[in-house]
């Protein structure tokens, strides 16, 4: 593919393609895809090699980065790209383990185990997980500090007194309401829910 054979690209953030055919090459996020989609025709290496091969490109403009990472990650996991899939068995990258448990809790691991957990990724990008780690832990008030498997405490922690934790580890947290929260959560880390994370950001905003 040539570089005038590309479609008109925002300077947004977002998700592009690289595509041979209806086969998806290549999945990748960038902060601005005009220029990080170009810089593939002055690279070397695996870019210029996935450019090269490609016939076609698509696009996805997201409102964030933290969309755009979620995005990524979601499209990695459906379409199996050959030039991503390397990652799927990549301890080197982190993934987001949503355990198996009455009361879940959101960790960060480097190893995808048969345990019945959920698992998102993985995610090339260690600095931007953390994000949206930290943006979540703020957002959904899913327990922190408990340890897995949930550890029962005598006090609930600092968490419960900001509002970012139901307290299940001291048994304060309604079952059906924390089921809730974690289904919010998975619809968020799913790509399921257009625009949530930004209404709750705007929502913490205004509290």
């Amino acid at each position: 593919m040539r570089a005038s054979e590309l479609p008109p690209l925002p300077e947004a953030p977002g998700v592009y393609l690289w595509k041979q055919g209806e086969k998806v090459l290549y999945v990748g996020k960038a902060k601005n895809l005009k220029a990080r989609v170009r810089s593939y025709f002055h690279a070397e290496g695996k870019a210029a090699r996935i450019a090269q091969e490609a016939t076609a490109l698509e696009f996805i403009a997201t409102r964030d980065e933290v969309e755009a990472l979620l995005l990524e990650a979601n499209l990695i996991k459906a379409h199996r790209p050959p030039y991503n899939v390397l990652l799927k068995d990549d301890k080197h990258y982190p993934f987001l383990k949503l355990t198996r448990e009455p009361f879940p809790t959101l960790l960060v691991v480097r190893r995808v185990e048969e345990d019945g957990a959920k698992y998102y990724g993985p995610f090339p990008e260690a600095s931007a997980l953390r994000r949206i780690k930290t943006l979540i832990d703020r957002l959904f008030p899913l327990r922190k500090n408990s340890g897995y498997p949930m550890k029962k405490r005598r006090y609930p922690c600092l968490n419960y007194s900001m509002g970012r934790c139901l307290a299940p580890c001291v048994g304060l947290a309604d079952p059906k309401a924390y089921q809730e929260v974690v289904r919010q959560v998975e619809a968020v880390l799913e790509g399921k829910v257009d625009g949530l994370l930004r209404e709750l950001e705007a929502k913490m905003r205004e509290a």
